[in-house]
């Protein structure tokens, strides 16, 4: 009598439900339609939400004249002697400024993978 229970068990008819099914067999047997076609895919945007995270979160370790500065170049597309009049200051400190702000954001992005490299 024990073989027999042990034969109708949830755990011994557990196989049954662990089928291998071809991702391009139709599903629910409409023609046309696969389990493929309901498997979702990863986001190819993804990345962009990691990208402007971190961005942003290195943007917020400039101060206003960097900030200022990396905008009205890179974003405005104004000229360092046209952002130096701008902003009141001279070409150099433009130029210094941009160089600075510029390595800052490098390493906001770049150092935390620096360690994973080494």
């Amino acid at each position: 009598m024990r073989k027999n229970l042990e034969a109708r068990s949830p755990k011994r008819r557990g196989w049954q439900y662990w089928r291998v099914t071809s991702l391009d067999a139709p599903l629910y047997n409409v023609q046309g339609f696969t389990l493929w076609d309901v498997i979702g895919e990863e986001d190819k945007r993804y990345h962009l939400i990691e990208t402007r995270l971190d961005l942003s979160q290195a943007w917020s370790q400039l101060n206003e004249m960097e900030k200022w500065i990396l905008y009205l170049i890179f974003v405005e597309g104004e000229s360092q002697r046209t952002t130096a009049h701008r902003l009141a200051i001279s070409q150099i400190t433009v130029s210094q400024t941009m160089r600075y702000a510029l390595e800052k954001l490098k390493q906001a992005l770049f150092e935390p993978l620096s360690s994973y490299y080494a």
